[in-house]
């Protein structure tokens, strides 16, 4: 028997999302119709983690935000579920304030690892009107 839960995220970056899980060397695919569980909200998910023999696992859009959709007894990744989503959360804001601050013109001068945190350093030039 199947028990899905849909884990609140704050991810709103599909591309980003998608970057994430590359970085996690998650598979996924796009689908815009697949049945995951078996009640009407659980349709629809926008990617589709097909990493574990499984299609049975995505993220959804929710208005808002993604929502993971996931069968806690099928889940059969090395990292567990809650280790995943913590991992996915941390590159994904990674990727959002490297992506945003390029987007103002900053350039990424370092990254550095220090005890367990990403530190980033960038700059910006005044642009010449």
């Amino acid at each position: 028997m199947s028990h899905f839960s849909n884990i609140q995220t704050k991810i709103k970056n599909k591309k980003y999302l998608e970057n994430a899980l590359d970085t996690l060397n998650i598979k996924f695919t796009q689908k815009l119709q697949i049945e995951i569980g078996s009640d009407e909200e659980q349709k629809l998910p926008t990617l589709v983690i097909s990493e574990f023999g499984h299609e049975d696992f995505g993220f959804k859009w929710a208005s808002n935000h993604y929502q993971f959709v996931v069968d806690e007894l099928m889940w059969k990744s090395p990292l567990n579920l809650n280790l995943f989503t913590d991992k996915l959360n941390e590159i994904y804001a990674c990727e959002t304030i490297v992506q945003e601050s390029i987007k103002q013109n900053f350039q990424l001068i370092e990254e550095k690892q220090i005890q367990g945190s990403t530190q980033y350093t960038f700059e910006r030039y005044k642009m010449k009107s």
